[in-house]
């Protein structure tokens, strides 16, 4: 079987935070702990230590706001690609990698499920100080919508470095995998986007490779759908 890439992307952490004027920064680990429910306020000194602005954002905020997760139901290969980086984290992260995760069961909290990214990030929009994993491209979509206190974290990569998700750190975290399957999740190179993800198509060379016309017809549709498909 061999794998071609064919979308890139990226799942990020957003988030809605009331009166907040920066974005947050949020660490490796610091992610691991608030999706495994180690970090439950968003006054808890590990955030507010690099965030300042979060102090000022929860100043008249009492008592001090819990962090409520926002999750996708069961079956999302984003959940799958989310818990594939969180154990890369932290590999005691209390969850195994699958598409289908008891995030009660591991948080020991009540949580919000949504069915879609979109679906995600109408919940984000609308209830405050929630936090959640998303598609970076329905996570722009919230944050475009008049209003919107909707955010998105950058995250301190393997590297050390401060990184936005952009096309920029996404690039950055291909420049030295070129696996055609291996997910370049939370690469080590400067600059990258930790968690960056692809999908791919998978093809059973050994069924094609006595039929040319499948094959010409296989590689005709390939070729259409990474350089004219939407």
């Amino acid at each position: 079987m061999v794998g071609i890439k064919s979308v890139t992307g990226m799942i990020v952490v957003a988030y809605n935070i009331p009166r907040l004027t920066t974005p947050l920064t949020l660490t490796r680990q610091t992610i691991a702990d608030i999706f495994s429910g180690r970090i439950t306020t968003w006054t808890d000194a590990t955030l507010l230590a690099r965030n300042p602005s979060l102090r000022d954002a929860l100043a008249t905020t009492l008592p001090p706001p819990q962090i409520q997760l926002v999750v996708r139901r069961p079956g999302s290969g984003t959940t799958f690609n989310f818990v594939t980086a969180l154990k890369a984290f932290d590999p005691t992260f209390p969850a195994p990698i699958n598409t289908t995760v008891d995030w009660s069961g591991v948080t020991n909290r009540t949580v919000y499920v949504a069915s879609t990214n979109g679906a995600i990030g109408d919940v984000v929009s609308s209830v405050p100080y929630t936090v959640t994993y998303m598609d970076g491209q329905e996570a722009a979509t919230a944050m475009n919508v008049s209003g919107s206190t909707v955010g998105v974290a950058s995250i301190v990569n393997r590297n050390g470095d401060v990184v936005v998700p952009n096309a920029q750190s996404m690039k950055a975290a291909y420049q030295t995998n070129i696996s055609t399957t291996a997910q370049p999740i939370d690469s080590p190179n400067p600059g990258a986007y930790p968690i960056t993800v692809h999908t791919h198509f998978m093809i059973h060379n050994n069924s094609i490779s006595d039929d040319i016309e499948t094959a010409r017809w296989t590689l005709r549709f390939l070729w259409w759908s990474l350089n004219r498909g939407e």
